[in-house]
């Protein structure tokens, strides 16, 4: 009985996918310095009053913080907000 044999790793499929992903990833920062960056979307005017450009903003989240997922039977509490350490 013959012993198998080793296939070897083609190394041509491998460089010509590393080129694809070269050329793809240049091709996308071409584009991202011709066009520039997308602008943000405009701000709720709830929020604009409230976030300010420049200016630190805090949000404060009452204890204990609980996390949920929505239509799930699933609900986390964080411990370590209570904790004093």
């Amino acid at each position: 009985m013959a012993a198998p044999t080793r296939r070897e790793f083609p190394w041509q499929l491998a460089a010509g996918g590393a080129a694809v992903a070269a050329i793809a990833f240049g091709i996308d920062d071409l584009r991202l310095r011709t066009f520039g960056q997308p602008s943000p979307p405009a701000l709720d005017p709830f929020w604009q009053a409230v976030v300010r450009k420049g200016q630190p903003l805090s949000l404060t989240v009452p204890a204990p913080l609980f996390f949920g997922v929505k239509n799930q039977l699933f609900l986390a509490r964080d411990f370590r907000v209570n904790r004093s350490e």
